[in-house]
C-alpha cells in the first residue's frame, strides 16, 4: 500500500503545482485538445456491442483448440452538468453465450473468470462528482469511480495525432480494458489546465473487471498514484509521467521462478515507474505527414522478496500521404521490454506493465509488453471516409530467453495475480504475427468491424505445444451502437 507519507506528498505537490499555474480565462488560450461540450442541464448516453469470437488457439492435447461464442456489452449512462459542477453514473451489462469451458484463448479466458458457459451481470461502471477547474477554482476534481487510461489524460483534437495518441502510447501501464469487460477506478482525479500545459494527479484502486462480469467489488489491496504533465500544441503532444503501482492482495506472482519458490513469496509488490513520451507529425509538402512516436519507462522497487529494476522503450515513425486515394499511411516501429536472465538471484529485471489495456498493442492477445521485443510494419488506408482498413506485420521475440511469454492484462479480481507465462524453452522466437482489421460506420450511430489474424508459431510456441496444436487463428465480428 502506498504509505501515507508518499500520499501527503502527493496531494500536496498537486496543490502546490495547481496554485503555482497562473489562471487564464480567455478562451484562445484552451488547448486544441479542449472539445466543446453543452455547458449545462441534464444528458444521457449508451452504448452496445454484440461480438461473435472464433478462436483456434494453441493448448495441450486436453483442452479443445477451437471455439466460437457470443458476447454482448451494453452500458446506459447519465448525468448533470453546469459551468462548474458535472455529477455522472453509468451503468453496465456484459453477458456471454456459448463460451467454451475447456478451451485456451480468449473464451477460455471468460470461463476461467465466470465458471459459466452462459453468463451474465450488472454492475455500476462509473459513478463521480466533477468540480470543475475556473477563475476561482485553480483545479478540478473528479471523485468517485471513473475511468482512466494512461497518456490519455489530455486528448489531442487532431484525428490522426490523437489516434496515434491513443493506439501507439496510451494504456500500455494503466488502462480501462474496455475491449473486454473493461475495468474502472475508484478514488480522486486532479486536472490543472493552462493552455497547452495540463498536470495530472489521481490517486485510485482499481475494480474488477477485464474477463471478470463482475465488475461492482473494488480491489482495495492495489493502490495506483499517478502525476503526469502534458503538453499540447498544434502538431505535438509530450509528457512526462510517474506511476506507482502497489499490489497487496497475497497473489502468487508469475516470473520466472520455479513455483514451489513462488508459492513462498506473496509478499507485497511496489512498483515506481517514471518516464516519458513524445509524439510529433511534421508537415514534408504536397498534403504529406511524417510522424514519428518515442515513449520511455524505467522502474524500480520490489517484486514480492526481490529487488525490482526493469525498462521499455518505443519508438515508431511513419509516413502518411493525405492527398493520394485511400489515404496510405504506412509505418512501422519497435517495442522493447527488458526481461528477467535468472531464475536464482535476488533481483526481478521483467519490466512490469502494471494494469494495461493488453490488446490495445496486442491485437491477438497471447502475449503482452513484458519480456517482450517486437519489431512490426504497419499500413493504414481509408477507402471511403466510413471505411478503415489496418494490417499489422508483427516479428515477435522475447528479450530473454531464460524468462517467460508473458500475457495478461494485470488483476481481474481479488484473486488472481492478472498475468500468465509459459517457458521459452531456451528459445527467443515467438512468431510471426499477420492480421487485418476493417472498420465500418454504417450510421452516426451504428458501425460494425471485423478482424482476423494468424500467429505462424516460433521456438518458444514449439517447446510448449505439440505438432499440429502451435498456431493461432483469431476472427471477430462486432456491430456496436453508440448515442
Amino acid at each position: 500500500m502506498l504509505p501515507k507519507t508518499a500520499l501527503h506528498r502527493l496531494l500536496r505537490c498537486a496543490a502546490i503545482v495547481a496554485f503555482a499555474l497562473p489562471t487564464s480565462a480567455s478562451a484562445d488560450n484552451k488547448p486544441a485538445s479542449i472539445p466543446t461540450m453543452p455547458t449545462q442541464g441534464f444528458y444521457y448516453d449508451g452504448f452496445a456491442r454484440n461480438r461473435l469470437e472464433y478462436t483456434d488457439w494453441f493448448a495441450p492435447v486436453e483442452l479443445n483448440r477451437t471455439a466460437t461464442f457470443d458476447t454482448l456489452k451494453a452500458q446506459l449512462g447519465g448525468g448533470y452538468r453546469d459551468q462548474r459542477f458535472e455529477a455522472y453514473a453509468q451503468g453496465q451489462f456484459f453477458g456471454g453465450v456459448h463460451i467454451p469451458d475447456h478451451a485456451t484463448g480468449t473464451g477460455g479466458a471468460f470461463y476461467l473468470q465466470n465458471n459459466h458457459e452462459n453468463f451474465g451481470d450488472f454492475g455500476y461502471r462509473q459513478a463521480n462528482v466533477t468540480f470543475k477547474q475556473s477563475d476561482e477554482t485553480p483545479l478540478s476534481a473528479k471523485i468517485g469511480r471513473f475511468l482512466y487510461s494512461s497518456g490519455e489524460e489530455v486528448m489531442h483534437q487532431d484525428v490522426n495525432l490523437a489516434w496515434l495518441q491513443s493506439f501507439r502510447i496510451a494504456q500500455r501501464l494503466i488502462g480501462t480494458s474496455d475491449y473486454n469487460i473493461g475495468r474502472s477506478f475508484n478514488g480522486v482525479r486532479l486536472d490543472r489546465n493552462d493552455g497547452p500545459h495540463t498536470v495530472t494527479f489521481t490517486f485510485s484502486n482499481p475494480s474488477q473487471g477485464v474477463n471478470q462480469a463482475n465488475i461492482n467489488p473494488t480491489m482495495y489491496d492495489v493502490d495506483i498514484a499517478t502525476a503526469s504533465y502534458t503538453y499540447a500544441e498544434p502538431a505535438l503532444v509530450a509528457q512526462g509521467f510517474f506511476y506507482y503501482y502497489g499490489d497487496g492482495r497475497g497473489t502468487v506472482p508469475v516470473d520466472n521462478r520455479p513455483i514451489e519458490v513462488r508459492n513462498l513469496d506473496t509478499s507485497f509488490i511496489n512498483i515506481y515507474t517514471f518516464g516519458g513520451s513524445a509524439i510529433k507529425i511534421f508537415e514534408t509538402g504536397d498534403n504529406q505527414y511524417l510522424d514519428t512516436v518515442v515513449w520511455g519507462v524505467g522502474q524500480s522497487g520490489n517484486y514480492g522478496n526481490l529487488d525490482h529494476k526493469a525498462a521499455a522503450a518505443v519508438l515508431e515513425a511513419g509516413y502518411q500521404f493525405r492527398g493520394w486515394a485511400w489515404q496510405p499511411w504506412f509505418r512501422a516501429g519497435w517495442n522493447y521490454a527488458t526481461g528477467d536472465h535468472s531464475t536464482t538471484d535476488n533481483s526481478h529485471t521483467t519490466f512490469a506493465q502494471l494494469i494495461p489495456t493488453a490488446r490495445r498493442y496486442a491485437q491477438i492477445p497471447f502475449y503482452n509488453m513484458e519480456n517482450s521485443n517486437d519489431l512490426f510494419v504497419q499500413a493504414i488506408v481509408k477507402p471511403t471516409v466510413d471505411f478503415k482498413l489496418r494490417s499489422d506485420l508483427h516479428y515477435l521475440q522475447l528479450s530473454s530467453n531464460n524468462d517467460l511469454l508473458y500475457s495478461g492484462a494485470g488483476p481481474n479480481d481479488k484473486t488472481r495475480f492478472g498475468m500468465a507465462g509459459l517457458p521459452s524453452g531456451g528459445s527467443y522466437n515467438v512468431g510471426v504475427l499477420l492480421d487485418l482489421d476493417a472498420q465500418y460506420q454504417l450510421t452516426q450511430m451504428l458501425s460494425t468491424g471485423v478482424y482476423v489474424g494468424h500467429l505462424f508459431p516460433g521456438g518458444v510456441i514449439d517447446a510448449n505445444f505439440s505438432s499440429g496444436r502451435r498456431d493461432i487463428t483469431y476472427a471477430f465480428w462486432d456491430v456496436n451502437l453508440k448515442f
